[in-house]
């Protein structure tokens, strides 16, 4: 028998099936500082941006704007380089009255929320730049972000799933980060929306649930970031933000 007829008769070779993969980043307040300095680790060691490395990324209120980041394209530094210059703006230690910084704010709001949405929402415009006002269905990589509405108790989530979906970036990541006494609730449509936490604050399950549903997978595998301690452990954080 010929070298070709051997090469001809030569079983196909039996290629491994892409691995889909998951990122899940859960909420934490100003420990997500912890978690944007390892996704810029990660992404070192990837050599490449993380929304080449996921084929979807989920996450919740801090985690929630990480995961928005990640999947617009965002070089992970630079998530981690805009929440810390921007922490004195997101969490203001005193209130501005007549443009001077004077009473300082409470642990926790009592009558309305501790801090002003205007520092995170100008946050948010410097980290999405362009993409602020897009939509899930126009990143390259699949994105999922829990909320809950408040009037009905229902979970929101937005994903790129939901061909309905036309929030725009910037109101998600104010959505799923409006944590109650700390930032004020947001109005999505019709609906009052505040921080996913309460119904998913890691949303590991909910990221795989998705990704079964609407994808057929072989090797499904996920890394999960979370910023929980032990009970009664304390992390750093610059005085006067919420852990």
């Amino acid at each position: 028998m010929s070298q070709d007829e051997l090469n001809r008769n030569k079983l196909p070779r039996l290629v491994a099936p892409k691995p889909y993969q998951i990122l899940c980043l859960s909420g934490g307040g100003y420990r997500g500082l912890y978690t944007a300095a390892l996704l810029e680790k990660l992404e070192a060691q990837a050599g490449k941006p993380l929304s080449q490395v996921f084929d979807l990324v989920a996450g919740t209120s801090i985690g929630g704007i990480l995961a928005l980041g990640v999947a617009a394209g965002v070089a992970a530094r630079d998530l981690a380089a805009a929440f810390e210059q921007n922490a004195d703006n997101i969490f203001p230690k005193r209130r501005i009255i007549f443009g001077k910084k004077l009473l300082p704010r409470f642990a926790y709001g009592l009558f309305k929320a501790r801090y002003p949405q205007t520092g995170l929402k100008q946050t948010l415009e410097t980290i999405l730049g362009s993409k602020a006002q897009a939509k899930v269905q126009d990143l390259s990589t699949k994105v999922l972000v829990s909320s809950v509405e408040l009037t009905s108790g229902s979970p929101r989530i937005f994903r790129s799933s939901d061909a309905s979906c036309d929030t725009p970036l910037v109101d998600i990541g104010l959505a799923t980060s409006a944590a109650p006494t700390f930032f004020p609730q947001h109005l999505v449509g019709d609906a009052i929306v505040v921080d996913g936490g309460l119904v998913a604050n890691a949303p590991d399950m909910l990221a795989i649930f998705e990704a079964l549903q609407y994808e057929q997978l072989a090797d499904l595998r996920l890394v999960s970031v979370g910023t929980a301690g032990r009970e009664g452990a304390k992390a750093y954080r610059n005085s006067g933000a919420p852990a």
